[in-house]
């Protein structure tokens, strides 16, 4: 998957009425060539400082509706806008979760196991993706 849109979730500011009004202040857009030169779903990337689980996703789902979730891509994207530094963001699943499961939690080797799956293919499709953003970012 390939986030145009990343939203830091997990902004608490305790100054106002809501305390999520902060959210839209850490949200990224980033820039995506037209058309993809590997297979990829565009989509909406959901960061926090922390695992999503079962509870978690019962706190954000009704806000949200998140698809994907990770740790470290929303402040990575805030921090790259910011100093005007072109980014681009590939993921793959790892594990997943439910409002009564996640399969990963207390199971590591799960994790590792997909990791080993998703890596090589995220790394094989680098260059084309680097060539499409390079190509983008020209103009082209």
């Amino acid at each position: 998957m390939v986030p145009d849109k990343l939203v830091i979730y997990d902004i608490y500011e305790a100054m106002l009425d809501d305390p999520a009004e902060g959210v839209p202040y850490y949200i990224t857009q980033l820039d995506l060539p037209a058309h993809f030169p590997t297979p990829a779903i565009r989509t909406t990337l959901y960061s926090a400082d922390r695992d999503l689980t079962p509870a978690t996703l019962r706190e954000i789902e009704d806000r949200y509706h998140p698809v994907a979730v990770d740790w470290e891509s929303g402040a990575i994207a805030w921090v790259a806008k910011r100093n005007q530094t072109p980014l681009f963001i590939m993921r793959g699943v790892s594990d997943l979760i439910s409002l009564k499961k996640g399969e990963a939690e207390g199971n590591g080797a799960l994790w590792v196991e997909n990791t080993r799956r998703i890596m090589p293919a995220l790394v094989a499709n680098l260059p084309q993706w680097m060539v499409a953003m390079t190509l983008m970012a020209a103009g082209h």
